[in-house]
């Protein structure tokens, strides 16, 4: 027996879809804003001042402690890691990149979805919200975790496939 419902057509789907996906989306979009901001402002500070860490440690730490053997060893140990606190080490500034990298295609995906333009950019930026990148990964992760609930929808799915099919008939 033919399901009744697979032959109903939706006269505008695709707003349906959009309205369906705009939090999902419009969360994405504020948490990947969130990612480049913390990442763009980590690799400011790496390049023109990589010796934030250390200076911080070194002016809250070692200056605030008291005169004595600790305080001597402590400095001794900083001595020895000054380099490895460097911000601009090759490690963290490709760290740097990468979350910058990781936050555009968060973004790009999420605009893709509340536009209802590419199903498969949504899907990606979505899952790019799960990786523990950034500094608000504690936000993208359950707004990327909504967003894939919502893309798996089946009447989702078909509504960006059809506005595909729209945007190319053109």
């Amino acid at each position: 027996m033919p399901n009744v419902d697979d032959d109903y057509e939706r006269p505008n789907r695709t707003a349906d879809v959009k309205r369906r996906v705009a939090a999902p989306a419009i969360l994405l979009i504020l948490s990947a804003l969130l990612s480049l901001l913390i990442s763009g402002t980590m690799l400011a500070v790496a390049i023109t001042k990589p010796s934030a860490v250390l200076d911080w440690c070194t002016t809250n730490v070692i200056d605030a402690m008291p005169n004595g053997i600790m305080k001597e060893d402590i400095q001794k140990q900083f001595e020895s890691q000054k380099e490895s606190m460097m911000l601009n080490s090759p490690l963290n500034l490709s760290y740097y990149v990468i979350t910058l990298l990781a936050g555009l295609i968060m973004l790009y995906g999420a605009w893709q979805m509340k536009t209802v333009g590419s199903y498969r950019w949504a899907v990606v930026g979505s899952l790019f919200a799960f990786l523990p990148l950034s500094g608000c990964s504690f936000l993208a992760f359950p707004f990327g975790l909504y967003a894939v609930i919502r893309l798996a929808a089946s009447d989702v799915v078909k509504g960006f496939h059809e506005a595909r099919k729209a945007r190319h008939a053109l």
